[in-house]
C-alpha cells in the first residue's frame, strides 16, 4: 500500500482515512492512455475498516454523456456493464467492496 494517507472528514466527529494502492492509479492512467477519446470513467474498489478505506482495484466501465438541466451534463453508467465487471472482480476479490467512482478528461473544467 502506499504510505501516503489521507484523512476525510465526515461531520464534526468522524476521520477516515484512506490508502490508494499504486497499482490503482498505475490502472486507471493503462486506461487513460487506451482510450482514444480520452475520457474513461470507472469503479473504485477496496476494503472497508472502520476508520479507513484502502483503495486496491479500478476497473473501466462503459458510459454515456447526458444533457440534465441546460448545459449541465450527467455521467450514466452502463449498468449492466458495471454488474457485470463487478461479478468478475468477486470471482477473484470477494472482499473487494465498490467505495467509489473515477472519470478522466484531458482538460480540467472548473466548473465540474
Amino acid at each position: 500500500m502506499s504510505e501516503d494517507i489521507t484523512t476525510l472528514e465526515f461531520g464534526a466527529s468522524t476521520e477516515i482515512q484512506y490508502r490508494v494502492h499504486p497499482t490503482v492509479i498505475l490502472s486507471i492512467l493503462e486506461f487513460f492512455n487506451r482510450n482514444k477519446c480520452q475520457v474513461v470513467a470507472g469503479a473504485l474498489l477496496g476494503l472497508v475498516h472502520p476508520n479507513s478505506i484502502d483503495i486496491t482495484n479500478a476497473y473501466p466501465v462503459g458510459f454515456e454523456m447526458t444533457e440534465m438541466y441546460g448545459n449541465e451534463k450527467a455521467l450514466k453508467i452502463d449498468k449492466d456493464v458495471q454488474k457485470e465487471m463487478f461479478d468478475l472482480n468477486q470471482e477473484i476479490y470477494p472482499k473487494e467492496v465498490l467505495v467509489g467512482w473515477f472519470i478522466t478528461q484531458t482538460a480540467i473544467d472548473l466548473k465540474t
